[in-house]
């Protein structure tokens, strides 16, 4: 049920940004973490740190141009802990999924 939601959701995004509506990017917001919830469950960590990356660009795309390359880097620190995390403390994760 909850995959039906995130994908509901994920649509109402992708509608909100075609019509150039801020709020999209907050119905992105929810449907990513919704979707992090999800993999969390189903032990997929590695589709749980994509879902992390894409709740922070959502983030970004809300935040607009402010401050927008510190808000990048910040974003591509977090991804890189999450996956090297992921890759050194997961067993069966590693550099080829």
């Amino acid at each position: 049920m909850l995959e039906i939601a995130v994908s509901i959701l994920y649509f109402t995004n992708k509608v909100y940004l075609y019509l150039e509506k801020k709020s999209g990017w907050l119905w992105g917001m929810l449907a990513s973490s919704l979707a992090a919830v999800y993999f969390f469950t189903i032990d997929l960590f590695i589709f749980l740190s994509l879902e992390i990356a894409c709740l922070l660009i959502m983030i970004f795309g809300w935040l607009g141009n402010k401050r927008t390359m510190l808000f990048s880097y910040l974003v591509y620190g977090v991804i890189t802990i999450v996956m090297l995390i992921l890759i050194f403390n997961i067993q069966e994760s590693g550099w080829i999924e």
